[in-house]
């Protein structure tokens, strides 16, 4: 689906960045239509209608719950995106972006009335709203940054399309409200340091990419949280070692427990703390955890062979003499 396609599903619901204050009654679709073209006309030759961009510096593709806004920004690992490179600091992000150039039509009711008292039917009375671009892809910012949401970090919306952002002077336009007496908000773009965005953008990412590795590590402590441990959780772990942040592959990248991994009396998976026995009572490697000084059965002992088979009798003979002496001692 091509970017303009895309275009035309946006119909969010939301306080209208534009008002049309005409109404009809019994307004038709037609006059509807009329009303639409009107407004899109003065929106757009009074300078309002701005393209926005969002841009994704995160290994997850981004989406918002809302019945309305319904683009998925692409991963910044995906290969088929429309992508851009960043620095910051001493590191090179890589990002996908997405830029939306036209406003959302959003056929607001504002009354129901009879054309006539004779009338059975009422018809509805509608305003034409538009809601602008930088509008439409905030949700996005507030989604994945907004405390109350989900901090992800990583995503920044700006106005304008990608050079804005990557030809920038020092500063960008980024999206903010002002809630007016009625409670509705009102859109605006003001004037914001690039490197401070961007800095808070992606400090928070990493502070995002060290929790899910963390909680990855902690699931994989326990064979029932395992299960928990999800694609989402392996992408980050790639990214940070895409990043640098971590040199060695955790036990838990693999999807699958490899067989060694996993106990042979049930193929129940061993879990990576310390750990001698199975749930089933089974024994992960009884001559390891007998020199350790677990009270393995002798029936799990007697199986052994060759030198596993003489480490045990001098085990035995060792813990004999030590006995024998113990009882000395005691005497």
């Amino acid at each position: 689906m091509s970017e303009e396609q895309s275009r035309s599903f946006a119909d969010i619901s939301q306080a209208a960045a534009v008002a049309v204050n005409e109404t009809t009654q019994g307004a038709s679709m037609q006059q509807l239509t009329v009303k639409r073209k009107s407004a899109y006309i003065d929106l757009k030759h009074t300078g309002q209608l701005k393209p926005a961009t969002v841009i994704n510096f995160n290994p997850i593709a981004l989406r918002v719950h809302d019945g309305h806004v319904r683009w998925r920004i692409p991963a910044a690992t995906e290969e088929n995106k429309k992508g851009v490179r960043v620095q910051y600091g001493k590191l090179t992000y890589e990002a996908a972006y997405f830029t939306v150039r036209e406003p959302a039509f959003v056929p607001w009711i504002t009354d129901v009335k009879k054309p006539a008292p004779e009338d059975e039917n009422a018809r509805g009375v509608y305003d034409a709203r538009f809601i602008l671009p930088i509008e439409l892809l905030d949700q996005y910012r507030r989604e994945y940054t907004d405390p109350s949401r989900n901090l992800t970090g990583g995503v920044i919306v700006f106005e304008g399309d990608i050079h804005a952002f990557t030809k920038n002077k020092g500063t960008i336009l980024i999206p903010d409200t002002v809630r007016k007496p009625d409670r509705s908000l009102t859109y605006f773009s003001k004037e914001a340091n690039y490197q401070e965005v961007l800095a808070a953008s992606l400090d928070m990412q990493k502070a995002r990419c060290e929790f899910m590795i963390q909680q990855g590590d902690e699931y994989d402590q326990n064979e029932q949280e395992r299960k928990n441990i999800t694609p989402v959780h392996r992408a980050w772990y790639s990214f940070a070692m895409k990043m640098g942040w971590k040199v060695k592959e955790a036990r838990w990248m693999s999807s699958t427990m490899e067989p060694e991994d996993t106990c042979k009396g049930c193929g129940k998976g061993i879990p990576a703390v310390a750990a001698w026995q199975c749930t089933c009572g089974r024994y992960y490697n009884p001559l390891a955890a007998f020199l350790a000084g677990e009270p393995v059965p002798e029936s799990y002992l007697y199986a052994l062979e060759g030198k596993d088979l003489d480490l045990v009798k001098a085990e035995m003979k060792k813990r004999a003499a030590l006995k024998a002496a113990w009882a000395d001692i005691k005497s």
